[in-house]
């Protein structure tokens, strides 16, 4: 899961609280009353996530789910981050992803999981698309990047599909991803209108 912002200054606006994506598909403001169907979701990704998210490394709960998401409705309401929960028609979670205010002023960095089932299905793609059109539609924010594992090639996937530019790679010291190499792509709102999709 994502960690909190570092003493950000809050972003004048929200994002939508929902997005809505095709098939059915949505994303949703993180909630606690989806903490078990978020749960039940890691659980069973939990071997296709691990080698890219280090918070998999234990089993996630309802509890620890619903701790996480009121978390995260907190830091919605004062604007410093903004977490989604991937939904499928029928609202049970595929996957979480979000627009997080780590960057420094004027940028967010989306993150993005699936489901193992939903894995290879364009969901990811899909939501970071939309996420980026949201992102780059907030007063102040002018950039947005995607970050992933060097080595996770899947996932480097997405922000190339949507035209993002590849920036070279860096060895955070802290946050979740500290000590590990990370490829990080950019974008900003001139060219996301040059060539969204």
């Amino acid at each position: 899961m994502p960690a909190a912002p570092q003493s950000l200054p809050p972003l004048p606006v929200a994002p939508p609280p929902r997005i809505v994506l095709r098939g059915g598909r949505s994303l949703e403001r993180a909630d606690a009353k989806r903490a078990e169907s978020a749960a039940a979701a890691i659980n069973a990704s939990r071997q296709h996530l691990l080698p890219w998210m280090p918070w998999a490394a234990e089993p996630a709960t309802g509890a620890g789910m619903a701790t996480f998401f009121s978390a995260a409705d907190l830091l919605w309401e004062q604007r410093q981050d903004f977490t989604y929960s991937m939904l499928d028609p029928a609202g049970s979670v595929i996957g979480g992803c979000g627009l997080h205010n780590r960057l420094g002023p004027g940028a967010l960095e989306i993150g993005y999981w699936v489901r193992l089932e939903a894995a290879g299905s364009g969901l990811a793609t899909e939501a970071a698309a939309a996420l980026t059109a949201a992102g780059l539609g907030l007063e102040s924010v002018a950039r947005l990047e995607i970050r992933c594992e060097e080595h996770n090639h899947r996932s480097a996937r997405v922000p190339e599909k949507l035209g993002y530019t590849f920036g070279g790679l860096v060895v955070p010291t802290t946050g979740p991803t500290a000590g590990s190499s990370m490829q990080i792509w950019v974008t900003t709102e001139p060219e996301w209108a040059a060539r969204a999709p």
